[in-house]
């Protein structure tokens, strides 16, 4: 794929369940989900109550990452998982999903979410299991009264 095509951001709450496996499995995450299990896959983006998607602007509109994540729409936003395809990777993709899942979240009336969450997650070169990057996340951002970072 050329790195010149412009690829467009979106929330999609109705990704096509298998258009959502083909990105996890071109990825390579897709070895550690049950991507075989179609009714699980489905509930688990029927349940992310955010889904970001990356396509490419052409006449196919080649659906090429997806972040889906956990929000209340107010404060924060769990970035779950994030898949970007074999052909896309290295494209800034990744980086745009990560860019673009806090401005959906705070499109929606009242949000106001701290973008540093992605900031951070873009500090993580290789694909890591989300509760990692959450905990990482909370060290970095969470502060108890006394000012001392956790450890």
């Amino acid at each position: 794929m050329p790195a010149s095509t412009p690829v467009l951001y979106a929330c999609e709450p109705h990704l096509d369940v298998d258009d959502f496996c083909r990105v996890l499995l071109e990825s390579g995450l897709g070895a550690t989900r049950p991507t075989g299990d179609r009714p699980r896959m489905q509930q688990m983006l029927d349940q992310a109550d955010l889904v970001a998607t990356a396509r490419l602007d052409r006449a196919d509109r080649a659906l090429v990452g997806v972040a889906r994540s956990i929000t209340d729409f107010s404060w924060c936003c769990y970035l779950s998982e994030l898949a970007v395809s074999s052909e896309a990777q290295g494209l800034g993709v990744g980086k745009g999903l990560i860019d673009a899942t806090p401005d959906r979240a705070k499109s929606q009336p009242g949000a106001s979410i701290d973008a540093r969450l992605g900031g951070l997650l873009r500090t993580h070169r290789h694909a890591a299991p989300a509760r990692c990057l959450l905990v990482q996340a909370y060290r970095v951002i969470s502060s108890p009264p006394n000012g001392r970072r956790l450890p």
